[in-house]
Parts: C-alpha cells; sequence; structure tokens
C-alpha cells in the first residue's frame, strides 16, 4: 500500500485525457449500451466485496495462504500500473447528463473522484478474478486439508 497507492494517484494525476499519445479504448459496440445510473450499486457492491474478502483472508487464511492472496494482488496491481505507464489510456463513455436522483447523485459522487483514465489493464478486473481465484484455491487447500489429515 506504501508504494501502490502513491504511485496510482501519480498515475491519475499524470496521465489525463490531453496526456499526448493517450489511447482511447472505446469500442463500436459501447456506444449502444445505455447508460442505467442505477448500476452504481453493484459497483459500489465491489468496493465491499474487496474489503470483505481481504479480512476475511486476514482472519481464516493461515500465513502461507495469506503471504499467497497478498502477493497476487501486490503483484497484479504493479502490473497493471506498469501497463498504464507504458500504455496511457482512456475511455470517452460518460454520459453528458446524469439523471437527478440519488443514483445519479452517487455517479456524480463517483465521476468526481474517479478518472477516465487507466483503464486497461483494469485493476478492479484484476483484484476481483485474484480474489476470486485465490479465495477458491483457499477453499480447495481447506477441503484437502480436511480429506487427508
Amino acid at each position: 500500500a506504501f508504494i501502490y497507492l502513491p504511485w496510482f494517484f501519480y498515475l491519475e494525476h499524470k496521465i489525463t485525457m490531453d496526456y499526448p499519445g493517450i489511447h482511447i479504448l472505446n469500442g463500436t459496440i459501447d456506444s449502444y449500451i445505455p447508460f442505467l445510473e442505477i448500476f452504481i450499486i453493484p459497483y459500489l457492491l465491489w468496493f465491499v466485496y474487496i474489503a470483505a474478502s481481504c479480512i476475511y483472508m486476514v482472519l481464516k487464511a493461515d500465513n502461507k495462504e495469506f503471504i499467497r492472496f497478498a502477493l497476487s494482488l501486490i503483484i497484479g496491481m504493479s502490473v497493471s500500473m506498469f501497463i498504464c505507464m507504458i500504455y496511457p489510456n482512456g475511455l470517452t463513455l460518460r454520459p453528458d447528463n446524469i439523471p437527478d436522483n440519488i443514483f445519479g447523485k452517487l455517479v456524480t459522487v463517483l465521476y468526481a473522484t474517479d478518472t477516465t483514465t487507466n483503464v486497461f489493464q483494469s485493476v478492479r478486473h484484476l483484484k476481483s478474478t485474484n480474489i476470486l481465484s485465490m479465495l477458491h484455491l483457499y477453499y480447495v487447500y481447506l477441503y484437502a486439508c480436511q480429506q487427508y489429515s
């Protein structure tokens, strides 16, 4: 966290949409996907998923499994940040008008803090995949220990 967070915030402020050579990653199909502000709910639940998974591994995993879990996140996030440094990228998919309701207000707050740059390799996708994989491996490990002890 002491290396990753400053690195992440540096890239968020350094690589902006007017950064020279930035690659816009919008696909043709993206324009057909409607903006639905209610999808802020699963987006925010992702943060709960990440926090709950990390807390669970801190409390339940043995040292070896927790270190494997933490290293997968650290290495994955570092690779993602490195990719963003050598391949600056972004999206231009945000709508011009956001509905004035509770979900729209949450989206507005999110947009104020979350930039549209550094989206490939997605840290969110990477964390989700790593955590799901590590939790699965942890349960396989627990099952094997129970079967053979």
